[in-house]
Formats: C-alpha cells, sequence, structure tokens
C-alpha cells in the first residue's frame, strides 16, 4: 500500500515513516500541507495520513479541499487519515464531518500508530 505522510514535525515525520515502512508499505513524505493536493495527484496515495496541527493550512481543511479537487480523479480515491495529539473526541468529530476514514491518536506511540492504522486500513 502507498501512503502519504503530512506532519510539520521532522522526528514525527520520520518515526511515522519508519513504522508504516516496517509494516511493508511504500511512505511518501511532505513535511508541509500546502502543495499537499498536488502530491496527491502526483503520488496517488491508497492512504493520506495527515497531520491536524500545521502551519499555513490545518489538516481537516486539507482534507476538504483535496475531496472537493477531488484530487485523485473520478476511478480511485485517496482514504484520509488524521493523526494528531488533541482529544479523541474532537477527533471523531473531524472524521464524521470530512469522511475521513479514521484518526491515530498521536500520543499512542509507534506501537499505537501500527496498531491502529492496521485496523484502519484493514476495513478498507
Amino acid at each position: 500500500m502507498k501512503v502519504l505522510v503530512v506532519d510539520d514535525d521532522p522526528v514525527v515525520l520520520r518515526v511515522t515513516e519508519a513504522v508504516l515502512r516496517g509494516l511493508g508499505h511504500e511512505v511518501v513524505t511532505r513535511d508541509h500541507a500546502l502543495g499537499t493536493t498536488v502530491a496527491i495527484s502526483r503520488e496517488q496515495p491508497d492512504v493520506a495520513l495527515i497531520d491536524i496541527e500545521m502551519p499555513g493550512l490545518q489538516g481537516d481543511k486539507l482534507v476538504r479541499i483535496a475531496q472537493r479537487k477531488k484530487v485523485m480523479g473520478p476511478s480511485r480515491e485517496t482514504a484520509f487519515i488524521f493523526y494528531s495529539g488533541r482529544d479523541p473526541e474532537d477527533l471523531k468529530r473531524l472524521v464524521e464531518k470530512t469522511g475521513a476514514v479514521g484518526a491515530i491518536d498521536k500520543a499512542s506511540g509507534p506501537t499505537g500508530l501500527a496498531e491502529q492504522f492496521n485496523e484502519i486500513v484493514s476495513k478498507l
């Protein structure tokens, strides 16, 4: 599976990339939200793991823009997963509001990331 990870924290980005590669996924990373819709069109990831709290463009707004632009084209869509330290209830509301497929709590660490990611993508 091809995964695009978007996070402005370089440490989180490197750890997330390592965890997902360890699970056998092809991983593409971005350290900022601006220009991500172009990257999605170019890379055509199966899943985009998006940090919510980013300068310039919040992750939930990025997801709405990508969905509105239909950046993957009519035959294929990227599944969006939020990755954040926000309150779990807030994340749940954002998932429902945006149509993302799930959310992962950053506080769960690398093991939690792997478990939660696998659980979410197993339902796709």
